[in-house]
């Protein structure tokens, strides 16, 4: 359960806990996206030559000269860290939302026109 503590840092607690279920950690992640070319280049400062070294030594990233791309085993790490990225990110945002508060006893139509009997109904009918 999420705290009332700032969204945007219990997302990103979310995500970082789910990475690190699956042994990864967000420049990981990070590194895997850039080079399957869904954010900039994996040169930017963000991506260090230290997690793209650890990349290639699991075997998901390979080097030619200078350039970097992901292998076959990468592409399919990156699938399943996206996955669980999304999954967090949207499991730890409905969580952060505010709840509508219930005044109407479980019947959300009470008090609308046509709505039907209200909650209370059938206590009225068994006092008369």
């Amino acid at each position: 359960m999420l705290s009332d503590m700032n969204p945007d840092a219990e997302i990103s607690r979310a995500v970082d806990a789910a990475l690190a279920r699956h042994g990864a950690d967000r420049d990981e992640w990070t590194a895997l996206s850039a080079l399957a070319g869904a954010i900039p280049d994996p040169a930017a400062p963000g991506v260090a030559a230290e997690t793209l070294d650890r990349l290639a030594a699991h075997g998901w990233v390979s080097r030619d000269g200078d350039a970097w791309a992901l292998t076959a085993d990468g592409r399919a790490r990156r699938a399943l860290l996206t996955e669980t990225v999304v999954a967090a990110t949207g499991a730890a945002a409905a969580a952060a939302r505010p709840r509508p508060v219930d005044r109407f006893g479980g019947n959300p139509h009470h008090g609308l026109p046509g709505a039907g009997p209200r909650p209370d109904a059938d206590a009225d009918a068994d006092a008369d």
